[in-house]
């Protein structure tokens, strides 16, 4: 039997959008020191951690079907059960700063320290009885019930009643979601506060041993720094338009320029790509700087959505034991204009030619941030190196120092008068 791998790379980039150029930022980014700008750093926040677990009895032999929890911080993360070796192997994605997760089983928990990008655990289960066969996962005389009949037990099975799944893989976590933020004055500067659009999503990869079927992704729209009427997108390199069986949820315009296929990715595109919202006008009823402490302003709700895409059962070694997917922002209803993350590349409708091809500028300053928590954004006009404090050093250190520098409440990291909702 295959080993049972699940690589979940998410290099969510950065997206900046568009707010009109009301003040100039207060530090020089326009110094071409280049020493100070390393032109390799991504801006990445997270790291990919690959996951190697073994089960064993007390003799040592293995034992599959053992169903393991991956958590951060009391987060859960990741499930998965081992393979008739007694092997799962997993991939996840974590802050850069993060150095320990627990793992967890129906019988024991630890705390298992990352080394090297790594964690490595072997697991030997405290019932003398049990054996490679056994295929162990509740404390209980109903352990084998297998109610959708898909070979995975009632109890181990996130999905008990749906034989097209049986794991899921949340990023950041099953209760938390990350954040993208924006500006959107591309290819100028603006006034690099990060508000012009800032979404939070979570991803829910649902899978079975190698299979991804279903990507469950929530959306929670909350600030609008702009008076542009701007989209958003996501592009999934790692598979194909024929691997997309149907998208729903996605929030677009009685008159939108998108054009659809059948299934519901967009039209013209050689990798599937989804378009969750094509104008942020109409999810904050028509207004403009919304949620960004700006005192012509308004302030509304988070708008939430949710989008499922449904998938033909995809083997994870097919796109490379990857699952990659890349988000981009659409400036002011003009489909050409696509602003990605650091390093990233234009979709086919994209612009090819863009003014900086890697998305980040003569002094290596991008366009957009990816963040694996929730992160508070700046108010209107703040610069975000102003607000926080350590944004500078940890950029040209290249990741180096202060990893932290968007998470850390303590004294000496932020200005919490220049952030909304602090």
């Amino acid at each position: 039997m295959k080993e049972i791998q699940l690589i979940f790379l998410i290099s969510l980039g950065m997206i900046l959008f568009s707010c009109e150029t009301l003040v100039e930022p207060t530090l020089d980014d326009r110094q071409k020191d280049k020493s100070l700008n390393p032109q390799q750093f991504n801006y990445s926040t997270t790291k990919s951690i690959d996951v190697n677990i073994r089960a064993e009895d007390e003799d040592k032999e293995p034992l599959d079907q053992v169903y393991f929890e991956i958590l951060k911080d009391d987060h859960l993360i990741a499930t998965g059960q081992t393979n008739e070796e007694g092997i799962l192997k997993n991939s996840i994605s974590l802050p850069t700063y993060l150095d320990q997760v627990t793992i967890k089983t129906h019988y024991d928990e630890k705390i298992v320290s990352i080394s090297k990008s790594e964690i490595n655990y072997t697991y030997q289960s405290p019932k003398s009885t049990l054996s490679k066969s056994s295929g162990i996962c509740c404390d209980g005389e109903n352990d084998h019930e297998d109610d959708d009949e898909d070979g995975v037990p009632n109890c181990s099975d996130n999905f008990p009643h749906n034989p097209r799944c049986s794991n899921v893989l949340y990023y950041p976590s099953a209760d938390q979601y990350a954040t993208l933020a924006f500006e959107d004055k591309w290819p100028d500067k603006g006034d690099y506060d990060f508000n012009d659009l800032v979404l939070d999503y979570q991803f829910e990869i649902r899978y079975k041993q190698l299979l991804i079927t279903e990507i469950k992704i929530n959306f929670k729209v909350r600030a609008s720094g702009a008076r542009y009427n701007n989209g958003f997108g996501i592009e999934f390199p790692g598979l194909s338009n024929a691997d997309i069986i149907s998208v729903e949820g996605l929030q677009l315009s009685n008159d939108s320029y998108i054009e659809l296929n059948s299934n519901g990715t967009e039209a013209n595109q050689s990798n599937p790509v989804i378009i969750p919202f094509d104008n942020v006008y109409t999810l904050f009823e028509n207004l403009t700087y919304v949620n960004t402490g700006y005192s012509e302003g308004h302030n509304l709700p988070d708008y939430e959505f949710s989008v499922m895409v449904d998938t033909k059962p995809v083997y994870w070694y097919e796109i490379n034991y990857s699952f990659n997917f890349s988000p981009f922002m659409i400036i002011d209803g003009e489909r050409e204009q696509e602003v990605h993350l650091a390093g990233g590349t234009p979709t086919d409708l994209g612009d090819q030619d863009p003014f900086y091809p890697d998305y980040k500028d003569e002094n290596n300053m991008p366009w957009a941030l990816n963040f694996p928590e929730k992160f508070y954004y700046p108010i209107e006009r703040a610069d975000i190196r102003n607000a926080y404090l350590h944004f500078e050093e940890w950029r040209t250190s290249e990741g180096n120092q202060y990893d932290d520098w968007y998470s850390n409440p303590t004294s000496g990291y932020r200005d919490e008068d220049l952030i909304y909702g602090l």
